[in-house]
């Protein structure tokens, strides 16, 4: 059995023994603990920001480790802001009724104005992350009077000061997990692009120009300029490139008293984000997020496990119907699988008993492939929903993955789950026996093109008595039945099979899944007709005269008709 050295941090703590009846009003909510420090501090600014606008104390409650940590780190960080909250070491007892408010996701604003009308003592929040300064409006100058002074966090090393004679630009970057779960990580071509778009568009005078970079991977820092010196090499004055190796905290303390300009280059990155608001200069770039590309259909491993969401759409809102999109956009796999079972029959019909295909066309053989396509579909689902729908301890298990990976609370996203260790006897039961039977299908599926794909390419190369006209378009359909027949093997089945099962060996193929299955599985159904109108001349020269780009060619026949004599 795998131990995890971190699992005590979520260990609750016992409920606290709140006072009633205090003459005050107290606000608190829950947090995304287990993220990083950018978001601890939206969540520390937001609370207070609600707390001044509804007349309330701002509330922390320790509800586990991860709480204690992230108190502690904002203690380090803001200090001040820190101060402003009453501190409960305890969990929120059950008395407490939680209050919808902020779903929880990136970047999203709830209006706080349908809260004034709760008259509760205790007011507890349900959302989290609360990634808006919206939350907490023109209060730039008094958070930045929060943060830490203490010599500790003010010691930069050799990192330039920005004075009279220097301009100091802030760079920051974010790699790492970014890069894993399909997040935009920093490009050191961007970086250097907006760089000099900088110093030719700002206005420096004579001061010297000087640029530090900060992040989380000093490598990829120093191959974006070379020869940058770390903020704990010893200082040259000619030097126009520097890496800080400080702390986060004295990271921020040094973009609130040095920073005249700030460029953020990975635009999702919280921390980026409170070095722009902190800085000295109060001017940030950053890479605009509209041109990042956001994946509304994704695959996570979770460590023994996956997990397949959706994080939009019209589905979203709902858990329950959600659980049917979800399911319903997998089934379409299957429904794949039964539209290329119904070509290969025909194909295979047209060959061996030509007499038969009539009947498919007729009304009672369209019924039978319609229900036959329904059928598929509907089977794909119903494993999906009573075997990987996600019950509260499979919520349990992956909601730290969710906080750490997308910043988002899992228990309000749909889902289909598989885990095959760590978990209870009935989850590790109900996940093997859904991924087995949605393993066997697909092998079905598969055994049926290749049988039928076999028998009709030996069938087409015994047959030698027909015309050349007959053996060229035979040669076509070969080819294409070929691909046809390839197709799902590399388009679906595999990128499927690497997904559920590479984490039963703890591979994280995260990057696969966002960057190769799905685009496999989507690509799919428009795959197979583009390979038949490849390698059959007809097809091909139908389309290219449908779109006006060929003209239609017109064949001439004479018929010569001789008459013979009679006797």
């Amino acid at each position: 059995m795998t131990y995890d050295p971190m699992a005590y941090l979520w260990i609750p703590l016992p409920p606290a023994d709140l006072k009633f009846n205090t003459g005050q009003n107290y606000l608190s909510s829950n947090l995304a603990s287990i993220c990083g420090l950018g978001n601890h501090i939206f969540e520390f600014a937001a609370l207070y920001g609600l707390a001044k606008r509804l007349n309330r104390t701002p509330t922390f409650f320790i509800e586990n480790g991860h709480h204690l940590k992230m108190l502690n780190r904002g203690k380090t960080t803001v200090p001040g802001l820190v101060d402003k909250f009453l501190i409960i070491n305890g969990s929120l007892p059950s008395t407490i009724r939680n209050t919808t408010f902020q779903k929880g996701v990136c970047c999203t604003f709830d209006n706080p104005m349908r809260l004034e009308s709760i008259k509760d003592e205790y007011l507890h929040l349900s959302g989290w992350l609360y990634q808006s300064w919206k939350y907490f409006p023109d209060m730039r100058s008094e958070l930045r009077t929060y943060l830490s002074n203490s010599s500790e966090n003010s010691n930069f090393g050799n990192l330039p000061r920005s004075d009279a004679e220097t301009h100091v630009t802030c760079i920051h970057t974010r790699r790492g997990d970014f890069l894993e779960v399909g997040f935009y990580g920093s490009d050191p071509v961007f970086v250097r692009n907006a760089l000099k778009f900088l110093n030719e568009n700002e206005v420096f005078g004579s001061k010297k120009r000087k640029t530090v970079l900060f992040g989380d991977d000093v490598k990829f820092m120093k191959k974006v300029f070379e020869g940058s010196l770390l903020s704990t090499d010893e200082n040259q004055e000619d030097a126009t490139h520097f890496i800080s190796k400080n702390s986060p905290t004295a990271d921020l303390v040094y973009s609130k008293y040095q920073c005249d300009v700030v460029l953020i280059s990975a635009p999702s990155s919280t921390f980026g984000w409170w070095m722009g608001y902190f800085s000295k200069g109060d001017k940030v770039y950053h890479m605009d997020i509209r041109y990042v590309d956001d994946r509304v259909y994704a695959v996570l491993n979770s460590g023994y496990g996956f997990v397949t969401f959706i994080t939009d759409g019209p589905f979203f809102e709902n858990l329950e119907y959600g659980l049917h999109g979800v399911s319903s956009r997998c089934c379409f796999v299957s429904m794949s699988y039964a539209v290329l079972i119904i070509h290969f029959v025909y194909r295979y019909l047209i060959l061996f008993y030509p007499h038969h295909v009539d009947k498919m066309l007729k009304p009672l053989g369209v019924i039978v492939m319609t229900l036959f396509f329904l059928a598929h579909g509907a089977f794909w689902t119903w494993i999906c929903e009573e075997c990987l729908a996600p019950n509260e301890e499979i919520r349990d298990i992956i909601r730290p993955s969710f906080l750490e990976v997308h910043h988002v609370n899992s228990d309000h996203i749909s889902l289909l789950t598989g885990q095959y260790r760590n978990a209870s006897d009935y989850v590790v039961y109900k996940s093997w026996i859904g991924i087995t039977s949605l393993t066997v299908f697909s092998m079905y599926c598969m055994t049926v093109y290749f049988v039928l794909g076999y028998k009709i390419m030996k069938k087409m190369n015994e047959n030698q008595a027909a015309s050349s006209i007959s053996i060229t378009l035979n040669r076509q359909l070969f080819k294409a039945l070929v691909a046809q027949t390839c197709i799902p093997m590399f388009a679906s089945f595999l990128p499927t099979i690497i997904a559920w099962y590479a984490p039963i060996f703890l591979i994280n193929l995260t990057w696969w899944n966002n960057y190769v299955c799905n685009i496999c599985l989507s690509a799919f159904p428009l795959i197979d007709p583009i390979v038949v109108i490849y390698f059959i001349p007809n097809y091909k020269n139908t389309i290219l005269v449908w779109l006006r780009l060929r003209k239609q060619k017109v064949v001439t026949t004479t018929i010569s008709i001789v008459s013979a004599p009679t006797t």
